[in-house]
């Protein structure tokens, strides 16, 4: 299966044509929230859409560029990861492979709330090793873990 990986700067994916049928976030079902997601992100960000031509949109992964060498993503999945868990690491690793490469970067980093355990586990199948806790974390006070993956410039 051949997936598209399309990358946009923040005004550009609000100017998208959204898929988001099989997004699995309530505020994305309509073109509507995605458009509301995708202008709440902020910072130096990228966006990066997996697509499927048949299957639909598989994932949107915003990349925060921190600073030379370092950025953090999050993984906004569509339910078809989970019915296609093959694809699923492809498309993880086929990503990984070309933002190391498109940034020059020797660390990735990502959360995973406490209890996601399937969260946990897919980073951790993709190449992220567990690094700490972050306590409170987010708006709302939850608990998340900080993985980090580390890969040699090119």
């Amino acid at each position: 299966m051949a997936f598209l990986l399309r990358e946009y700067e923040r005004g550009d994916a609000l100017k998208m044509e959204p898929r988001t049928a099989h997004l699995d976030r309530p505020e994305c079902k309509d073109s509507e929230g995605l458009h509301a997601f995708l202008e709440s992100l902020s910072g130096n960000v990228k966006i990066f859409v997996v697509d499927d031509p048949e299957r639909g949109i598989m994932a949107i992964v915003p990349v925060y560029l921190l600073w030379p060498g370092v950025a953090e993503i999050s993984l906004y999945s569509s339910i078809l990861f989970e019915k296609h868990v093959r694809d699923a690491l492809r498309i993880g690793f086929m990503l990984l492979s070309y933002i190391e490469e498109r940034f020059k970067l020797h660390r990735i980093q990502a959360t995973a709330k406490v209890g996601d355990v399937q969260a946990f586990n897919y980073e951790k199948r993709i190449g992220f090793q567990l690094e700490g806790y972050l306590r409170k974390y987010n708006p709302w006070g939850d608990d998340y873990l900080l993985l980090s993956r580390i890969s040699e410039v090119k």
